[in-house]
């Protein structure tokens, strides 16, 4: 059995050395702790599914040239009617938005549940659509009634006053239980009755907290520069078809008045997911990781190393080796476990910090856990090697030059 105030005592001396290690092991386990945490969310975040039929779907953006107006609804209806019609089209819908496309300039709102501004605003994603965007989409109504052309208003004459929301959104704003399907919300100066609750997806502009906090509106803008068609296919193979049957048609309608893009959803989403920034990341994580264990591990080994003859001199008056090398163990361990439980709070506040400012998901306690045991395995390997050599060490060669 050991005694704590020999354990302790070497540690009082090198005040400035145990608070440096222990500093540095607190900082190592708040960084790595989150940073593996963070890294997984993303990578199974992009392993997941988007939510929407990206395999059959074609998106085309249609842009008026400089100083002309916007397409009028009548011919946006007109070439919607025309799109369906082409073979191999299932469904045709106006969006004002590229799913998952890095060029998208994301609008987001925040909805009160009451008509006082003072409580806490739930944020979302926000997309104008025409009534059908539901079903070319391939997002499912979970409760409510899809958009009716009766729904239907026009940017900069009047707003909506009806919204369908995802299924996320509906439990952010009136928790779990709640049926949302006719609840009105409250936007600034404007309200909005819920119509219907979509099942949940990406969305526009993904991160890795609340991004499927969609809400789309029944609007329709004649004045924006920029028109977009959501097409749905009846297979992935013949949307190359559909494209060519789309831009013939398009250049009939709109000859050398719009310039047009077009391409397949599930290319914009592949190029979305490029996951080589997560492994450039997780790459350097590594390195940072390991970097910090081989100083954290020479720190330990080398103030070991330092106190050879003062092991020798305990070991000519009696001390074991066994209890030697325990002795040393003891006192890394110390170290080592003030240094860890701070860092596991720090860590804890910096993943507060992510969650109240960013909403990135709380830390999950076993990253932490599995931070915490392999650098507290680490420091005590790096500690055991130099013990074991100093229990091998004579007294007399120890006190030789004392």
């Amino acid at each position: 059995m050991f005694s704590l105030p020999p354990i302790l005592k070497p540690l009082l001396r090198k005040k400035l050395t145990v608070a440096l290690l222990g500093l540095q092991i607190a900082l190592i386990t708040m960084l790595i702790s989150n940073l593996a945490h963070i890294l997984n969310e993303l990578d199974n975040y992009y392993k997941s599914p988007t939510g929407i039929d990206d395999t059959h779907l074609i998106c085309f953006t249609l842009r008026n040239p400089a100083g002309t107006k916007g397409i009028a609804l009548a011919d946006g209806l007109r070439d919607l009617e025309k799109i369906k019609a082409i073979p191999g089209v299932i469904d045709v819908a106006s969006i004002d938005a590229t799913p998952l496309d890095h060029e998208y300039n994301l609008r987001t709102g925040g909805f009160n549940t009451t008509q006082e501004q003072n409580n806490e605003r739930i944020a979302f994603v926000r997309s104008n659509v025409s009534p059908n965007a539901l079903d070319t989409l391939g997002l499912r109504l979970l409760a409510g009634r899809q958009f009716e052309n009766s729904d239907m208003t026009f940017t900069y004459r009047s707003h909506p006053q009806v919204t369908i929301i995802t299924q996320a959104l509906a439990k952010a704003l009136f928790g779990e239980n709640n049926n949302a399907v006719g609840k009105v919300v409250y936007e600034k100066d404007k309200q909005y009755e819920i119509i219907g609750v979509m099942s949940d997806w990406m969305g526009f502009s993904p991160q890795i907290y609340r991004s499927e906090s969609t809400a789309f509106f029944p609007e329709y803008n004649e004045t924006n520069n920029e028109f977009r068609y959501l097409i749905r296919t009846q297979s992935p193979e013949i949307r190359t078809a559909v494209i060519q049957a789309v831009e013939q048609y398009l250049m009939q309608q709109y000859p050398q008045g719009l310039i047009f893009y077009a391409d397949k959803l599930d290319t914009i989403v592949s190029k979305y997911m490029n996951r080589g920034t997560v492994a450039l990341v997780n790459l350097i994580t590594v390195i940072l990781a390991i970097a910090s264990i081989i100083a954290i591990a020479g720190q330990a080994y080398f103030s070991v190393h330092q106190r050879r003859k003062q092991l020798g001199v305990l070991r000519a008056l009696g001390a074991t080796r066994a209890k030697l090398i325990a002795q040393i163990l003891l006192e890394n361990a110390a170290i080592v476990s003030i240094g860890l439980v701070s860092g596991a709070a720090l860590a804890m506040l910096l993943s507060h910090f992510f969650y109240t400012t960013t909403e990135i998901i709380a830390l999950s306690p076993w990253f932490l856990l599995g931070t915490v045991a392999g650098i507290f395995a680490v420091c005590l390997l790096s500690a055991a090697i130099p013990a074991l050599q100093a229990g091998k060490i004579s007294p007399s060669l120890a006190t030789r030059t004392l």
